[in-house]
C-alpha cells in the first residue's frame, strides 16, 4: 500500500524545513567554534542526518500523530525514509556545492 501523495509532500516538507533549521543552527555553533561549518566531515554529515530524522520524528510525536499515521497505514519505517530524503538530498547539495566552489 502506497501512502497518499499528500501525505508524503506533507511529510517530507516537515523533514526538509526540520533538516534547514538544524542544518542553520548547527552552522551558527560551528562559526561560533572556529571550525569549518559547511564542509564537514562525513560522520558528522550522517550524524547531522540521523539528527535530523529523530528531530523530525519527536516533531511527529509531539503533535500526537502516531494514531493518524497508524490508521493511514503509514509505517513508522517508511516515515523514517520520508525523513531521511530530504535530509540526504541537501547534505549531499551542501557537499557537491562546497567541492566545487572551494
Amino acid at each position: 500500500m502506497t501512502p497518499n501523495d499528500e501525505i508524503v509532500h506533507a511529510y517530507m516538507f516537515r523533514g526538509a524545513r526540520l533538516w534547514l533549521l538544524l542544518r542553520v543552527l548547527l552552522t551558527v555553533f560551528f562559526l561560533l567554534g572556529g571550525t569549518p561549518s559547511i564542509r564537514v566531515p562525513l560522520a558528522v554529515l550522517i550524524a547531522i542526518i540521523l539528527l535530523s530524522v529523530l528531530l523530525s520524528f519527536l516533531d511527529t510525536y509531539r503533535y500526537r500523530e502516531g494514531v493518524l499515521l497508524g490508521n493511514l497505514g503509514l509505517r513508522p519505517a517508511i516515515l523514517g525514509i520520508l525523513f531521511f530524503i530530504p535530509a540526504a538530498i541537501g547534505e549531499s547539495a551542501f557537499r557537491i556545492g562546497s567541492a566545487l566552489f572551494q
